[in-house]
């Protein structure tokens, strides 16, 4: 669905009451990295104490299992359901990556990825594998998908029928958490 990933912070537990807890027991909880469900503001909600030093916020977690799982069901189906086979060729390869792509583009809509721009080490990481010098490190889609050209196979690849490695490069969309508000009275 569209917009369908979404962050668990500030959510309500249908059913549960939060917490009362004091600033010194939020903030030693927030040392131990606990997540706490309280109460804030007269609302109940969840409250981040723990984000993995990595920053793979549960969102990202759930959304790369939603996507790993649609890849994996999308590609058999493809290679499944095709009467007369998906050729090894220019032409199956490219059916290929536009099925892959077609998981991409919902991974867009339901919120899990969106145009960004990389970081130089993932930049230099996409211009070293497709030898593409002119990738300039912005996923204007929110992802990149690649492959080696199916005619540069060697032999004992294409005797055991296996397609080249498909690369995607995804930028996380992301959800925010806070702010700062600077405020200036003259």
């Amino acid at each position: 669905g569209i917009g369908t990933l979404i962050t668990a912070k500030f959510k309500t537990l249908a059913g549960f009451t939060g917490d009362t807890i004091t600033l010194a027991q939020k903030n030693e909880l927030l040392r131990k990295q606990v997540n706490t469900y309280t109460r804030v503001g007269g609302r109940n909600i969840i409250e981040n104490g723990a984000v993995p030093g990595d920053n793979r916020w549960m969102d990202i977690s759930v959304g790369l299992d939603w996507f790993i799982n649609a890849c994996r069901n999308r590609i058999f189906a493809f290679l499944a359901t095709s009467a007369a086979g998906i050729p090894q060729s220019p032409q199956g390869q490219a059916d290929l990556l536009f099925a892959v792509s077609n998981v991409c583009r919902d991974f867009v809509r339901n919120g899990g990825i969106a145009p960004g721009q990389l970081t130089p080490a993932q930049t230099s990481e996409i211009v070293n594998r497709t030898g593409d010098p002119d990738f300039d490190g912005f996923l204007a889609r929110g992802y990149r998908v690649w492959a080696e050209s199916v005619t540069e196979q060697t032999p004992s690849e294409r005797l055991n029928r296996r397609a080249p490695t498909v690369y995607i490069w995804m930028h996380s969309r992301g959800f925010l958490h806070a702010v700062d508000i600077a405020i200036t009275l003259y």
